[in-house]
């Protein structure tokens, strides 16, 4: 199960507890309070009128001395109609900020340790404006290593921004040290890198719910065992005819929380359109720590709308000292084979 779908689901029970409550004694006292009488705690009783006794009362009397039967007090309209419309026409003051961008500028790292190959590599940009068009600027000329059994390696700058050392490769179990020394600034994180998902092979299927309703969309499928170690988090990406598919709401975050050691027959992980006729599919699958699945989480629900009972939005945080923003990780990472998906197979011509 997808750490999202775990999400959306929290939320809703959230919201089931906060509205359950409201439609007892306190929403009985609101309406009163504006001059509704309430809920009716007894039914009304049915009058049937004899036509042949003289002790039959007009309609307007039985009506009038029913308690059971009430009117919506004039008054208490027109305090709705008005709290309606002071609530559409409320006023919203502009507050101008005067931030200094370099004042309140901030490192941003993008670091990473894998047992893929021996390219580690650390990208290191400042924070902009929120309001900015440009792109991060890039931070050179800082000392950057990576430290692991009490051996240090020192990245090379190979272009600007971009760190990298080719020096070692990743090892699962082991933690790595990042420091980085940047304009008498010292900051660190670190990382253990835990047991990869190995990828037995991949496959595909039809998923009819997708929007635009004239674009083919597929679901990508994965056959693994799972680790039996509880507490597990995988970040899984795809690429199509070689081009990753690095955008966030595409990645996909699993918790075995439901499916611990168990084997995953055909385990959605990704949704993607293409309207080719025949498309080259690989997914990559990635450990990662709990904090980088909810760091990426976190990250996602900042770029969507604000739904009923969200938060305002925030700076996420990363695992990197020193008032700093971004994530240091070390992950095992293992491929699926390229495997060839052919439109006719899911869409008749």
């Amino acid at each position: 199960m997808t750490l999202t779908t775990i999400y959306l689901i929290a939320l809703l029970i959230h919201a089931s507890i906060i509205l359950i409550p409201f439609p007892g004694k306190l929403l009985n006292r609101v309406l009163r309070g504006i001059g509704f009488p309430g809920r009716f705690k007894k039914e009304a009783i049915p009058v049937k009128p004899d036509p042949d006794s003289e002790m039959n009362p007009p309609v307007h009397n039985v009506l009038r001395n029913n308690r059971n039967v009430r009117s919506f007090p004039r008054k208490g309209l027109l305090l709705m109609a008005g709290i309606i419309l002071l609530a559409g026409t409320s006023c919203i003051d502009d507050i101008e900020l005067n931030l200094d961008p370099e004042q309140y500028s901030r490192l941003v790292v993008q670091g990473s340790v894998t047992d893929a190959d021996s390219v580690q590599t650390v990208i290191l940009t400042k924070t902009i404006p929120y309001d900015s068009h440009e792109p991060n600027p890039p931070v050179t000329g800082a000392m950057v290593t990576i430290e692991v059994d009490g051996t240090g390696y020192l990245l090379e700058e190979v272009s600007p921004g971009y760190y990298e050392s080719r020096e070692f490769t990743g090892e699962v179990g082991k933690t790595y040290i990042l420091n980085i020394r940047d304009d008498e600034q010292t900051y660190t994180a670190s990382s253990t890198m835990l047991q990869g998902f190995e990828l037995d092979s991949i496959g595909f299927s039809r998923f009819t719910m997708g929007w635009p309703a004239d674009m083919p969309h597929y679901e990508i499928l994965i056959y693994g065992q799972e680790p039996p170690e509880p507490d597990d988090f995988f970040l899984f990406k795809y690429s199509i005819d070689g081009e990753w598919a690095d955008t966030l709401y595409k990645w996909s975050i699993y918790t075995d929380i439901f499916t611990n050691g168990e084997y995953l027959d055909g385990e959605s992980i990704a949704i993607m359109e293409s309207r080719e006729d025949s498309l080259e599919v690989q997914v990559m699958a990635m450990s990662i720590s709990e904090d980088y699945a909810w760091f990426v989480n976190d990250a996602i629900f900042n770029y969507m709308p604000n739904m009923f009972f969200s938060p305002p939005k925030a700076n996420v945080q990363g695992n990197v000292s020193n008032g700093a923003f971004g994530f240091f990780l070390a992950s095992s990472v293992h491929f699926s084979e390229k495997t060839m998906l052919y439109k006719s197979d899911f869409f008749s011509d």
